[in-house]
């Protein structure tokens, strides 16, 4: 994209294509942007642009009052004790992280609403770290993370990839016999391990039946990232965010989805939340057996009185298809008749 790489411009397909940016009275964002410039020139197209940012502002403005809001339920509940300055100090630290895990998962392609396997956050002073441990629940609940690793400044998050090197040169000095030796045998053993035993200056390995001990000039240690993980640098500190997709992450996933479609599908049948449906969904097996522990979710969230997971054609009802990652669904309701009581 060019020059526009990383601009807010070039979050516009995402945001159009998540249903959070359109024209002027709900219009096509891009066929009513081509309008734009096509009959009232590039010298308005700075307009496509503002409406662009707005749409990225929204989320962000969400994700501060929600902070914001959370945090007053849990002082007034008497659970945190902190002055007026910190409440605010702690509100604005945890909004910058879910900021960063909102970020993290649109670059992860992952919707804001969906579940994630884990994230870490680390932050850079201690002040940030109390926040984000006083404030814990918050940033589970908000970034539908099943597991929340908090990170010291001094520490390395346990989730990143870590490789032991081996100072040859340091070695032979000191063990010239057995520097080979030490050198298969280091690079053999848990990276994690060999760390935490340097750190008390303890680190000790078994050679021809002797206890060779390890300096910490001996070795380095090259940290990575994981493949599935995205790491988000902010203001503050660094949000790393694991987007496998496990099994049941896929079927959480999912079932929140077609919830989703579900209820906009009640919308334009005009049924107002007392009105029960019948719900019949079409999936491959697979997607069928990471729903299967889903059906009453889908039930309750909607007001369905049956939901089936069916296999054969469907033809009746009020049917949307949708495809959701590499897998294709077909949804069909019909409003339930209220039985009226014999007179």
């Amino acid at each position: 994209m060019g020059p526009l790489a990383g601009s807010s411009i070039a979050q516009a397909v995402r945001l159009a294509e998540q249903g959070a940016l359109t024209g002027e009275g709900g219009q096509e964002f891009f066929a009513w942007a081509r309008s734009v410039l096509e009959h009232e020139g590039f010298a308005n197209a700075v307009g496509l642009v503002d409406r662009v940012a707005a749409s990225l502002a929204a989320p962000a403005a969400d994700i501060a009052r929600q902070v914001q809001e959370a945090a007053e339920a849990v002082r007034a509940q008497g659970a945190l004790d902190v002055s007026d300055e910190q409440m605010t100090m702690y509100v604005d630290v945890v909004r910058r992280v879910l900021e960063a895990v909102a970020n993290a998962k649109t670059r992860a392609g992952i919707e804001r609403y969906w579940p994630v396997k884990r994230i870490a956050v680390k932050m850079k002073d201690a002040t940030g770290l109390d926040a984000v441990t006083a404030f814990r629940k918050i940033i589970v609940g908000q970034s539908q993370a099943k597991e929340l690793d908090i990170v010291a400044p001094n520490d390395t998050w346990r989730g990143m990839k870590v490789a032991v090197q081996v100072d040859r040169d340091v070695v032979s000095a000191a063990y010239k016999l057995w520097a080979r030796k030490i050198e298969v045998m280091l690079k053999s053993q848990d990276p994690w391990k060999i760390k935490a035993g340097l750190s008390r200056q303890e680190y000790v390995v078994g050679i021809d039946g002797q206890r060779v001990r390890i300096d910490p000039n001996m070795v380095s240690f090259i940290e990575s990232v994981p493949e599935s993980v995205i790491q988000e640098p902010f203001e503050g500190g660094i949000v790393y965010l694991d987007g496998e997709m496990t099994p049941e992450i896929l079927g959480e996933g999912y079932a929140k989805e077609l919830v989703n479609i579900i209820k906009d599908i009640r919308k334009d049948l005009n049924l107002d939340g007392g009105t029960g449906i019948e719900t019949r969904i079409r999936a491959s097996e697979n997607s069928v057996t990471l729903l299967k522990g889903w059906r009453d979710y889908i039930l309750r969230e909607t007001n369905s009185t049956e939901v089936k997971f069916v296999r054969e054609a469907v033809t009746d009802g009020y049917i949307v298809e949708a495809s959701l990652g590499a897998e294709n669904f077909l949804v069909s309701v019909k409003a339930v008749e209220a039985v009226r009581p014999a007179r």
